[in-house]
Formats: C-alpha cells, structure tokens, sequence
C-alpha cells in the first residue's frame, strides 16, 4: 500500500511521458523505475523538494522508488482503482503506455527536468541506465533485499551540510503532515 504522501498522479503522469518518447510506447520497467528516481533525485536538487514523495530505498540494481516500483511489478486488488493501471501496463519486465495522461500537475521545472532526463538517457539500453543509478554517490552496493534510503543522505552531494540536509528533511517531513 502507498504511503500517504506518496502522489500516484504525478508518478503516472511522469512514467507516461518517458513512455510516450519510448518506441512503441513500450521500455523496460526497471529502466522506467531508474528515470523517476532521477526525476525525483533531480527535482530535490533543483528545488529542494520531492515531486512524487515516494519512498527511496537501495536495492540490488540501485536505489528505487518503493511505491513506485510496486505500482510496476505487484498486481492490483480486484476492483482495486488506480490512475496508474489506467495509463500503463506491465507486461512481463516492461511498461506499455495504454494511454497518455495529462501533464497538468507536472510544473514547468517538471517538464524541463524530465525533457534534459530523456535526452540524456533515453536513447541509453536499460542496463546503462542502471548503471547510472549504480555510479550515484548516495548508492551503496547491496546483494540482496533492500536498505531505506534518507533524504538527508542525498543532500549532501548536491552540497548542502549535514545541518541543512537534516533541516531540509525535516522541513520535507514537516509539508507532508
């Protein structure tokens, strides 16, 4: 189940757009789950603020958007509504755009961000773009299950103190009340 924060809308309406530019509105699943964390990454950076206030975790290929990731691969509960399953399917280890969403809760920094992020990886196969994600400095090489990944850890390599990491968190924290 999602955590309360967590914006289902802007996550499918994001996934939609790098699934629009994709071939055949089909990509990889974990290639998709790598752009929305860099989309997520680079939103904090440029703004200070998540957009999707997913649930950052370090998995065996990286860190991942755990709700994210979940809307990806897990099936729904009958009768189960979901703005996500209206736009996108999931067929074997790739997402098929079922149909465009609306971008009208994506800001113009939003689109922005996510145009530079497809035009930096969207030709790239689904491994490179992994190994991206591997090669971020808040990454940390597991083999198996899952660590949460802080906010606050983040911060510091878009060069904010320690202080201001752990304010600005709190601060991110404090809005989701």
């Amino acid at each position: 189940m999602p955590s309360d924060a967590f914006n289902e809308e802007k996550a499918t309406q994001a996934c939609t757009f790098f699934l629009a530019q994709a071939p055949g509105g089909r990509m990889g699943y974990i290639k998709a789950l790598k752009l929305l964390y860099f989309f997520e990454r680079e939103t904090l950076k440029q703004t200070g603020f998540p957009v999707l206030q997913d649930e950052l975790f370090i998995m065996k290929h990286g860190p991942v958007l755990s709700n994210t990731m979940d809307l990806m691969t897990e099936q729904p509960m009958p009768g189960e509504a979901s703005i996500w399953r209206d736009h996108i399917q999931t067929d074997g280890y790739d997402l098929v755009l079922k149909k465009n969403a609306d971008l009208d809760l994506l800001s113009e920094t939003d689109l922005s961000i996510l145009n530079e992020l497809w035009a930096k990886f969207g030709h790239l196969g689904r491994w490179k773009v992994v190994e991206a994600a591997d090669n971020l400095p808040e990454n940390i090489v597991i083999k198996k299950g899952r660590l949460p990944l802080s906010i606050k850890d983040i911060f510091p390599h878009f060069g904010f103190s320690s202080e201001r990491a752990a304010e600005q968190e709190a601060e991110i924290i404090s809005n989701r009340r």
